[in-house]
């Protein structure tokens, strides 16, 4: 009976005996079961829109952050009185440029003259580091310089050149001719130099230009590719400049081992056959010396720059192992002291040009007024300084507006009802729908998501907080320059009267800005103590004030308790640790247990059904056996 039961499961078909339409019973019955997992279901995607939710809330602040908290940006940057300050230069055109700070005093100011520009030691290769490519083999004792069938290519710059040959050479300045005359037609005359040294070596030379050898690309064999080559002692890869991809032992045949300087008193010790010459440069450049060495491919030298300009600027090279700087050395920079820089010399509200002034750079700052100056004269260049009120006017609007959509959009989430004939939809739901009336159901459904959410009243609270507290030591108050509460006061955005805050700018600009960009002696710090924090809070401007608050709720910056930001923390930023970690990513996985074991409580309990079926189905079978066989006995009488 047992395997017949089973039989029954295995198949799951049911009524052969009783006639019952188990399938729709059976359906019919599991209903309940399967509410009871919809239901958790439903709570995971409440959960997850709830997180999609959170991190566009993130979004927004992030953007908000982005548009007016820039410290890359002064123009973005609310808090920046640099952006409020301006400035205007009149006569000699390109002289100087100009960047102004909130500290710049407004005046007229001039430039009399400017004698000369700053500049920095610099100490540059004396002539070409390789100058030329030369053969390695004394062609002048070989009885004949086989080239009969062999070829060879040369690259100039973007153009190419295969060389080949149809005789032997026994003489070494025929073989010279022959490859001038052939270089020349193909390149033009006067590009490359084909030229014997000390009547031995051919060598190959091509001023401000880049030459390299390659092997014969037509040959079968490697053998044959560089047979060319080989013969006139030359290699494959051979160039007329410097490889700062290659080593000191690749380019020069540096035989130390290793190579030992000091640029400034900073020593530098490098494997001849293991660093490159561009890594022996970037270790240089990163280093304290305090130089810049760079190479130029065009003219074959190096140049090393000091990184700090004037008169006092130096370059001190010592060559302690190898040859790489010394009077023969492979960059060709003698050893020594180079102190070659100068001061700029320039005369300030001076027409007299009586007291030069100099500085040891081209860019300092006057009475708050950061100058650049970028070529000498001998006329005059003014700079006037004043407040400009158009751009503090247009970023305090462009500043409020954002705050207000800022409100608006947490208003509207923390009092949006939800409407509770709105729910997630099942899978089976959705398939008597169309995809449009699934996209309405669900925006209806996700509204009211985060009413009255704890954590987003919190910021709502404190973002209003932030205006409506008084700015301590403040010199104005924000109803004096025209920006107050609205008349609804709905969702406590604000209202600006222009025509009252152009007003208060253009007597007290710096007064008004005041209220924006003051900024508290306490640092931001998520660590504050309640003190510290509230004596922050009170002194700080609106614009620290809203960028501390937006801060708290989003930084990626743990606190010392290992805490990120608010909304970080609730629901977690894409490409960051928390993505996977946050409280609801985690409630999600709880949820999904939960489906996990609700659904394999209902699969049990089907079976169950189907069991308690199948029995029900051998029973009436064994019932049906036993009344055939009475019925057979009793008609056998």
């Amino acid at each position: 009976m047992a395997d017949a039961i089973s039989g029954y499961q295995m198949l799951r078909i049911g009524g052969l005996a009783s006639g019952l339409d188990t399938d729709t019973m059976i359906e019919d019955m599991m209903k309940a079961e399967e509410a009871k997992v919809f239901k958790i279901e439903q709570q995971k995607i409440m959960t997850e829109w709830q997180q999609e939710a959170y991190r566009s809330i993130i979004d927004k602040l992030k953007t908000f952050s982005d548009e007016h908290f820039n410290l890359l940006a002064a123009d973005k940057n609310i808090m920046s009185a640099t952006s409020y300050k301006a400035s205007s230069v009149t006569g000699a055109q390109g002289v100087l440029s100009l960047i102004t700070s909130g500290s710049a005093i407004n005046g007229n100011y001039t430039i009399n003259s400017v004698q000369q520009l700053a500049s920095a030691s610099v100490v540059q290769s004396s002539a070409r580091c390789v100058e030329y490519i030369t053969s390695g083999r004394d062609l002048s004792e070989a009885e004949s310089i086989a080239m009969s069938g062999k070829a060879f290519e040369l690259r100039l710059d973007d153009m190419q050149l295969r060389l080949s040959f149809d005789q032997d050479y026994t003489n070494l300045a025929d073989l010279a001719d022959a490859m001038q005359q052939k270089i020349d037609a193909a390149f033009g005359s006067g590009r490359v130099e084909v030229s014997i040294v000390d009547g031995k070596y051919l060598a190959l030379n091509a001023d401000n230009s880049r030459l390299q050898i390659f092997g014969d690309v037509t040959a079968g064999t490697w053998e044959e590719n560089i047979a060319g080559v080989t013969e006139l002692g030359f290699e494959v890869g051979d160039l007329n400049m410097v490889n700062t991809n290659a080593s000191l032992y690749e380019t020069f045949g540096e035989e130390a081992e290793q190579v030992s300087f000091k640029i400034n008193g900073v020593q530098f010790t490098f494997k001849s056959h293991l660093f490159s010459i561009e890594n022996i440069m970037q270790e240089i450049n990163k280093s304290e010396a305090g130089v810049t060495i760079t190479y130029s491919s065009m003219d074959d030298r190096f140049t090393i720059k000091s990184n700090q300009s004037g008169a006092a600027s130096e370059i001190k090279i010592e060559n302690l192992t190898g040859n790489v700087f010394g009077e023969d050395g492979y960059f060709k920079i003698d050893s020594g002291s180079v102190r070659n820089g100068q001061d700029a010399v320039f005369y300030y509200n001076d027409p007299t040009l009586s007291n030069p002034i100099r500085r040891s750079s081209n860019v300092f700052t006057i009475d708050g007024v950061t100058v650049s100056l970028q070529k000498t004269t001998t006329e005059a260049v003014s700079y006037k300084v004043y407040d400009d009120v158009d751009k503090a006017q247009e970023k305090i609007e462009k500043f409020i507006d954002s705050y207000n959509s800022l409100l608006q959009e947490l208003g509207m989430l923390i009092w949006q009802k939800k409407d509770r004939d709105y729910a997630p939809l099942s899978d089976k739901q959705k398939e008597e729908m169309s995809e449009t009336e699934i996209t309405k159901w669900e925006a209806k459904a996700k509204e009211g998501i985060l009413n009255s959410d704890p954590l987003l009243w919190r910021m709502y609270t404190e973002l209003r907080n932030a205006f409506l507290n008084k700015i301590e030591g403040a010199e104005l108050s924000f109803f004096e320059i025209g920006v107050a509460s609205t008349k609804d006061n709905k969702y406590g955005q604000l209202e600006i009267d222009d025509a009252k805050l152009r007003t208060a700018l253009e007597k007290n600009l710096a007064g008004v800005m005041e209220l924006f960009t003051k900024s508290s002696d306490v640092g931001y710090s998520r660590d504050l103590t309640s003190a510290k924090a509230a004596e922050r809070f009170n002194e700080n401007g609106l614009g620290e004030r809203v960028n501390d608050i937006i801060k708290n709720y989003i930084t990626t910056k743990r606190d010392v308790n290992g805490n990120k930001g608010f909304l970080i923390e609730k629901a977690g930023l894409a490409g960051d640790t928390t993505e996977y970690t946050n409280a609801l990513t985690k409630e999600l996985q709880k949820i999904k247990e939960k489906i996990e074991t609700a659904t394999e409580r209902m699969n049990k309990k089907e079976d169950q059904y189907w069991r308690q079926f199948a029995a029900l189905e051998q029973s009436i079978n064994i019932l049906n056996s036993q009344s055939s066989w009475f019925n057979s006995m009793l008609g056998n009488k």
